[in-house]
């Protein structure tokens, strides 16, 4: 039996972090980013700013993450952004960004953070799609030893 090749669509859904999603979300970070989180961050955090930290799931589970908080009123900061690798370049990473920053507009954020190692030249080239740029560089930020690009929007 022949099976055409048909291009199968996928449903995409974001929505608020929830205190069950912990699990999943701290298996997607610690699989995906090279820095070890505590996992109680994953339940403080999104308690002071339940908008700032998004969850992305298909109906296989959750395949994506961001989690931000409100450093002073007016400054946000990106903690991390995660996409599961068999799901990237659909989109994903994107969506959740918008969505980070409506949440930040939301509440007049004129200034957004994030720091991103200064190898990942993909990450960088991501953040700056959505008009972030480089700030300035933070020297042996991550526990490896390397060194960590500052990377903000700033509303003039």
């Amino acid at each position: 039996m022949i099976i055409p090749d048909i291009n199968i669509h996928y449903v995409v859904r974001l929505r608020n972090f929830q205190e069950s999603d912990t699990i999943a979300v701290y298996m997607l970070v610690s699989s995906t980013l090279d820095e070890i989180y505590d996992p109680e961050v994953f339940s403080m955090v999104p308690k002071a700013w339940p908008q700032a930290s998004i969850v992305a799931e298909t109906i296989s589970g959750i395949c994506g993450f961001i989690m931000g908080m409100m450093v002073t009123p007016g400054r946000a900061q990106i903690l991390m952004l995660a996409v599961d690798p068999d799901q990237r370049h659909r989109g994903i990473g994107s969506a959740l960004m918008l969505k980070f920053l409506a949440a930040c507009n939301a509440v007049n954020c004129q200034t957004v953070e994030l720091e991103v190692r200064k190898s990942n030249i993909n990450a960088i080239r991501f953040y700056q799609r959505f008009g972030f740029e480089l700030k300035n560089l933070k020297e042996n930020y991550y526990h490896d030893g390397e060194d960590a690009f500052v990377m903000m929007i700033e509303e003039s």
